[in-house]
């Protein structure tokens, strides 16, 4: 009886906009903004210029505009961030893409993935004389082995440029297989 009495006061207290709320299953309740275009378009610019500085950040640290999916700037959501720039490209304004393509924003990391392998795979053939890279061979952070291992199985879907790339440097495609396979 009390918690009623309650109830009916705060009704009656309440102003007359917030009395078109919407009440949902589950007691989630909606009330209706003023003028919320407006403050989402402003909340929309400041958090496109904080993802904006965010990346910059990044690439200062890192060299690179391609940060992994889950990482976090700070306490800002930087490679969801960076996912929906990728895929909102089409309805970016010019000056928003001039500006990332001035820091070289990867639009597609599939490209750039490739090409990280690719430069490792240079860099291992500079060294050893050879491109038959050992499975759980790493450059550094990076797993040389299994980025040759995904070319190889891929051959027949990858692009002609690409297979003519990994030819010219002597790209081994067919692996051997032993314990001293990647020796000659």
């Amino acid at each position: 009886m009390v918690q009623a009495s309650r109830r009916m006061e705060a009704a009656t207290a309440r102003p007359a906009v917030i009395a078109a709320e919407i009440r949902y299953p589950g007691g989630k309740i909606s009330t209706p903004r003023r003028n919320s275009i407006p403050s989402q378009k402003c909340k929309s610019v400041d958090r496109w210029e904080q993802g904006f500085a965010a990346l910059s950040k990044f690439r200062r640290r890192k060299g690179h505009c391609c940060p992994p999916q889950d990482h976090v700037e700070g306490k800002f959501k930087l490679g969801s961030w960076t996912i929906v720039q990728r895929y909102r490209k089409d309805d970016l304004s010019v000056e928003r893409k001039k500006r990332l393509d001035r820091i070289d924003f990867v639009w597609n990391w599939r490209d750039f993935a490739w090409e990280q392998g690719y430069a490792a795979l240079l860099k291992f053939k500079r060294r050893e004389g050879h491109c038959r890279v050992p499975f759980r061979h790493h450059e550094g952070k990076y797993w040389l082995g299994s980025w040759v291992s995904v070319q190889r199985r891929k051959q027949n879907v990858m692009s002609p440029k690409r297979r003519a790339r990994l030819k010219k440097i002597g790209f081994v495609w067919k692996a051997e297989r032993g314990r001293n396979a990647h020796r000659r």
